[in-house]
């Protein structure tokens, strides 16, 4: 009996080799973003009034990441993002058309500030495409009552884009501090227009 090995069976026993080891590598990365993808949840879109009756109940039903599009209308509420990561915009922002801006109204009707951020909301909070009107504010400022169409406090650092803020007001007290907006306590926001 011979021991010795010829050259095919040397050829046969030899380990994978260097791109072998490479395209075996790729395939497990390969799988393990697939796992990441699946388990990872997708933005939604939230449609007013089709999916939602109101802009607030809109950012109320959403997650971080969802889009709550509005379409033109005036909508009577003050909303509040409460630390949603959303972005809240009319059809300006799926067009491009400036004309959705001031056909899109969040009209506060007197009532307090129209739209506020008070939570830690991030640069992916995004106030897109409105016309922001009618917030009033009356009687001694606080920290949650100093500016009557958009308060932004508490580290908050939305991204407010292309917005019409118009006819609001605050009276009473010689400190308050915005009728149109207020950011304070380390807020950061961003205005694109």
């Amino acid at each position: 009996a011979n021991n010795e090995i010829s050259a095919n069976e040397k050829k046969v026993c030899r380990p994978i080799n260097e791109k072998g080891i490479i395209m075996h590598r790729f395939a497990i990365y390969c799988i393990i973003i697939l796992i990441l993808l699946s388990s990872t949840s997708v933005a939604n879109i939230i449609h007013v009034p089709g999916d939602m009756n109101t802009i607030q109940a809109g950012i109320d039903a959403s997650v971080y990441g969802d889009t709550v599009l509005v379409s033109p209308g005036t909508y009577y509420e003050n909303i509040n993002f409460n630390g949603k990561n959303i972005v809240l915009g009319s059809l300006f922002i799926t067009t491009g058309d400036t004309s959705y801006i001031s056909r899109t109204v969040i009209d506060g009707n007197k009532q307090g500030t129209v739209v506020t951020f008070e939570s830690g909301e991030d640069s992916t909070a995004v106030l897109s495409g409105f016309m922001v009107t009618n917030g009033y504010i009356e009687g001694s400022p606080s920290l949650t009552n100093t500016a009557a169409g958009i308060f932004c406090t508490n580290e908050a650092g939305p991204i407010l884009d292309n917005l019409r803020i118009c006819n609001n007001e605050t009276k009473g007290h010689e400190y308050f501090l915005g009728g149109g907006a207020f950011c304070g306590n380390k807020s950061y926001p961003k205005f694109h227009n």
